[in-house]
Order: structure tokens, then sequence, then C-alpha cells
């Protein structure tokens, strides 16, 4: 059943950037509120 086991990489390569994406913007938000904060 492998018929684009590349395909299935991309696919993962990709939530794993847009994980990352979104873990970098929570960093951001949060340093931004800590420095308000202060």
């Amino acid at each position: 059943m492998v018929r684009c086991p590349h395909m299935l990489g991309l696919k993962s390569l990709q939530t794993a950037f847009k994980k990352n994406a979104a873990i970098e913007v929570m960093h951001i938000i949060k340093k931004g509120q800590t420095i308000q904060g202060e």
C-alpha cells in the first residue's frame, strides 16, 4: 500500500513547519506581553 512515501514525508514536514511557526508566534506574543507587563 506504499505508493508515495515522499508525499507523506512532505505533508508531515509541512505540518511540523506550521507547528513550529505557531510556537514561534506564541513565544513572540508571550515575550511582548512580558515586556508590556513590566
